[in-house]
């Protein structure tokens, strides 16, 4: 095993952020088991972070871009989403954390990008 050099982000949706689908396109959205954790989605950060609260300002930062990426995962009408949400709104559609452990279970396996060439 081996350290990666990255910084996780783990999202997983609240009820809300359903009722928000619900309400920008127009068609019930059923709120998925959230205690099953499989709506829940890790995205890998920067690693430089040197304390917690450097990585929560960047996601901070940088909300809007994984807010869009959650949406675009169950509605894909751009138009749509909404602009410029607050630091506040994003906690209230969001249960997420920032983890700065990252071990590669298998780093003799090589990572595949889901754009690479096969």
């Amino acid at each position: 095993m081996k350290d990666v050099d990255r910084h996780a982000l783990i999202i997983t949706p609240k009820p809300v952020f359903f009722a928000l689908l619900a309400r920008i396109s127009g068609d019930e959205f059923e709120v998925p088991d959230l205690a099953a954790n499989d709506s829940s989605h890790v995205y890998l950060l920067p690693g430089g972070f040197v304390y917690h609260e450097e990585a929560l300002e960047w996601l901070e930062t940088n909300r809007q871009v994984f807010f869009e990426e959650e949406l675009f995962r169950w509605y894909e009408d751009e138009e749509k989403f909404p602009q410029n949400i607050s630091w506040s709104e994003f906690q209230d559609y969001f249960v997420f954390s920032v983890q700065s452990m990252i071990t590669d279970t298998v780093p003799d396996e090589p990572i595949y990008y889901e754009d690479d060439p096969a």
